[in-house]
């Protein structure tokens, strides 16, 4: 899916032009590195849905697999009162995009 960090930047910026995006923002698989980040630098924000989303990953991942081993993880919804997330996981990176619930 997303390979080349050009790639995973131009989804970024084709994602957060959309209606309601509050941010979005691109780590390392692995490392969980931010690569990319629309969130402003002075918030809390890009450290703190990396730091959640990381470690559950794979458990999500082991979800899809349990349910049909042929199958993979390629995004993950996550809803709350207040927003939506939309994870992509890749090999190389994970996109976070967040948006406002009420926005759609």
């Amino acid at each position: 899916l997303m390979e080349s960090l050009d790639d995973v930047v131009d989804t970024v910026k084709r994602m957060t032009a959309r209606k309601g995006v509050e941010g979005a923002l691109v780590f390392d698989a692995v490392s969980g590195v931010t690569v990319h980040t629309t969130f402003d630098s002075s918030s809390d924000d890009t450290a703190n849905y990396t730091r959640r989303i990381l470690p559950f990953l794979p458990h999500a991942r082991s979800l899809a697999t349990s349910l049909d081993p042929k199958d993979e993880l390629t995004l993950l919804r996550l809803t709350t009162k207040k927003h939506e997330l939309m994870v992509v996981p890749g090999e190389k990176y994970v996109m976070v995009v967040v948006q406002g619930f009420n926005s759609e």
